[in-house]
């Protein structure tokens, strides 16, 4: 409806505001996505309120379902922060092997980028020892 009927967007976006959707949030990070993507909905400190919602789904203190789908919206959208960089060292030496796998080839995509590369390589020594070990293999450090 967003993307089909933008003259009502700001509509869509007052009606399901408080929706969270499935327990993985998904319709939730959707709608902070749509809301900082929408002009005229919300005024800056609003939009970086949202932003700052969305990108705290990244955190170790949520589940792996809705770890990966902030990981994968914030990706496509937003340039990341040094915590999503950090959030997502930590995924990829996660217990469970679908998400560990999940964070491993996302932060090998992000490492194609040289800019993403030195600032990973820059804050290499606030990782964990096991975050830091992977790390250093996949920077080949």
């Amino acid at each position: 409806l967003w993307v089909s009927f933008p003259e009502d967007r700001l509509r869509y976006l007052e009606r399901t505001k408080g929706m969270v959707g499935l327990p993985n949030r998904s319709l939730r990070m959707t709608w902070l996505l749509l809301a900082m993507l929408t002009p005229n909905f919300g005024d800056p400190a609003a939009k970086a309120v949202f932003e700052e919602e969305l990108r705290g789904y990244t955190s170790a203190v949520h589940g792996q379902d809705i770890r990966k789908n902030a990981f994968l919206l914030i990706r496509e959208v937003l340039d990341p922060t040094d915590q999503y960089l950090l959030d997502l060292s930590q995924a990829c030496v996660h217990h469970s092997w679908q998400f560990r796998s999940f964070a491993r080839n996302l932060m090998r995509d992000l490492l194609k980028k040289p800019t993403l590369r030195q600032r990973v390589k820059g804050m290499i020594n606030r990782l964990e020892p096991e975050e830091r070990t992977y790390l250093k293999n996949v920077l080949e450090l």
